[in-house]
């Protein structure tokens, strides 16, 4: 198990620390997808691994779940981030200390929910290249 926050924009919930498998049957059920990529991003100075939809950017309305600092879109859907995989390739958790630099990124706004022609509260991660 690992230690990582997930982000559900579907639901609009807020970032939570969840403990989870490194498997990907985990991420597909958690991103809610058939395609994972895992993007890493530099948040708040430090590089993570970032678990998304793959194939994100192609469905029709996509919630975008991470911007850089200027705006841009980077990232759409629910997501998952965890820390850089080790030397054999798997991915890592997070300490303490990286979830307390991750949540100071989030940013409550409200999002623009397209299946339900809504605008509902949700949050959007700050994080660059």
């Amino acid at each position: 198990m690992i230690q990582v926050i997930y982000v559900n924009v579907d639901k609009g919930t807020k970032p939570k620390i969840k403990h989870i498998e490194d498997n990907i049957d985990t991420f597909y059920k958690l991103i809610n997808c058939n395609s994972v990529e895992m993007p890493q991003r530099q948040i708040n100075g430090k590089y993570f691994t970032i678990i998304c939809d793959e194939e994100g950017t192609l469905k029709s309305n996509p919630i975008v779940s991470a911007c850089s600092h200027k705006g841009d879109a980077m990232l759409v859907g629910n997501l998952i981030i965890t820390g850089l995989p080790d030397i054999k390739g798997n991915l890592t958790g997070l300490s303490d200390s990286d979830i307390l630099l991750i949540m100071e990124k989030f940013k409550k706004t409200l999002l623009y929910h397209p299946l339900k022609s809504e605008l509902k509260d949700g949050y959007i991660l700050f994080c660059e290249y």
